[in-house]
């Protein structure tokens, strides 16, 4: 990618097995930019998975390589870069969420409040994720409540809703009544 947009530079990327890092070294002087830095959204050219420029970019779903990098901080202009440990396992936990269910009790780490399960993730990419585990904060207290339908999505823990590319998903509710 960085030969691609810099024609004519000569990068080289290597990993440090005894750190967990990755050295990205050049002939140039770089920067690597971290999300939150305000430049770096206008800083890309972004393009669809076709090729093909993209008029307004969703600025809420990056997707850059700043969380496997774990690459925070503004670093100064170099001709090398060392990430942080990497971390290719980027999503952790993903959140079941349901705007019906539940008295809004519960509070995510962006503020959500229709969380009703937090799921880890134990599973490499592609395998099936498996959570029997169940948690005394895994009850909801729903009484007094009218469901005719249920909502039901999955998300990661920046809020976005995961795409499961034509997967499934399936889970088992119990409703109880409490004396």
């Amino acid at each position: 990618m960085l030969q691609t947009r810099f024609a004519g530079q000569n990068f080289q990327c290597v990993y440090q097995p005894s750190k967990g890092s990755v050295t990205i070294t050049s002939d140039i002087s770089f920067r690597i930019l971290p999300d939150t830095f305000p430049d770096n959204i206008m800083s890309v050219s972004w393009t669809d998975v076709n090729g093909n420029p993209v008029s307004r970019p969703n600025y809420d779903n990056l997707q850059s390589m700043n969380d496997v990098l774990r690459n925070t901080v503004l670093h100064d202009m170099a001709t090398s870069y060392e990430s942080e440990f990497i971390d290719l396992m980027t999503t952790h936990n993903i959140y079941l969420h349901s705007p019906n269910l539940g008295h809004f009790n519960s509070l995510g780490v962006r503020g959500e409040n229709t969380i009703i399960k937090k799921i880890p993730v134990s599973s490499n990419f592609g395998y099936m994720i498996l959570d029997s585990v169940v948690a005394p904060h895994d009850k909801i207290y729903c009484s007094k409540q009218l469901l005719k339908t249920v909502q039901f999505t999955l998300k990661n823990v920046h809020g976005n809703v995961i795409d499961l590319h034509g997967g499934f998903i399936s889970f088992s509710m119990i409703f109880q009544t409490i004396e």
